[in-house]
């Protein structure tokens, strides 16, 4: 059997590998070279409330064209402006202008990829949300009292991240299974995203009774601890225990 050759497949005779995306007329051959070069371009931009250079401005709308339902994320656009995330100053955000000021948010990361937040993420984010406080109290805490790492044992030099020894995941499974279903909880009527421009998600007011439950549970049964920025991150997330 003759096997054509990839080329065959366009009139060019250039063949595209699976993995090549096209942002306008630009062609890259990895996301991480997309990736680089929309860093690269909010980079020179900077954080600005209206991008003014015209090609700019035809990348920017040719990113937001890889989006699913682009056309209606792009209706009424006046501007772009570029501005820096509230959880992370050193990094560029995309934010659509729309002719009646509304400002939206778009992430520059997820047109590129075309990975989005799953509803389990979203959900997650949201239980997270709920217990911030609690975690930055003991945050706050230690602070004054640990100084060095509970996995390695090296000194944090201001260094530390807070950890679930029971991973807040294994949290999260172990309450709803405690509550789903309950009379009591009706189920969840949606999540919401803060408004602070940190893009958190976080539970409906309609759901305070729900949220204060898994607050109660997360006090007593979470087990924090403060690891070192290297062991938390190479840490095995998957495995988890019930306090």
């Amino acid at each position: 059997m003759l096997h054509k050759h990839p080329c065959d497949r366009f009139p060019t005779g250039v063949w595209k590998s699976p993995n090549t995306i096209q942002i306008g007329e630009k062609t890259f051959h990895s996301q991480k070279a997309a990736k680089d070069h929309v860093r690269q371009l909010l980079a020179r931009i900077g954080a600005c409330d209206r991008v003014e250079a015209p090609e700019d401005v035809a990348m920017l709308r040719a990113l937001v064209m890889r989006l699913p339902h682009h056309n209606s994320k792009l209706k009424n656009l006046q501007d772009f402006s570029i501005s820096k995330l509230k959880l992370n100053p050193a990094a560029l955000e995309v934010n659509i202008i729309r002719t009646d000021n509304t400002i939206r948010t778009i992430s520059w990361l997820a047109c590129v990829t075309g990975v989005f937040k799953s509803p389990k993420t979203r959900l997650l984010g949201a239980f997270r949300f709920a217990v911030h406080s609690q975690v930055q109290t003991f945050r706050n805490r230690s602070k004054a009292t640990i100084t060095d790492c509970d996995l390695c044992g090296n000194a944090l030099n201001g260094l530390f991240h807070v950890d679930h020894v029971n991973q807040f995941e294994g949290l999260v499974k172990a309450f709803k299974a405690s509550v789903d279903g309950s009379p009591k909880f009706p189920p969840l009527s949606g999540l919401c995203e803060q408004t602070d421009g940190t893009h958190r998600m976080m539970f409906n007011p309609a759901d305070s009774a729900y949220k204060t439950a898994f607050q109660s549970y997360h006090r007593a049964n979470a087990i924090l601890r403060v690891l070192c920025p290297s062991c938390n991150l190479t840490r095995d997330k998957k495995r988890w225990r019930r306090a």
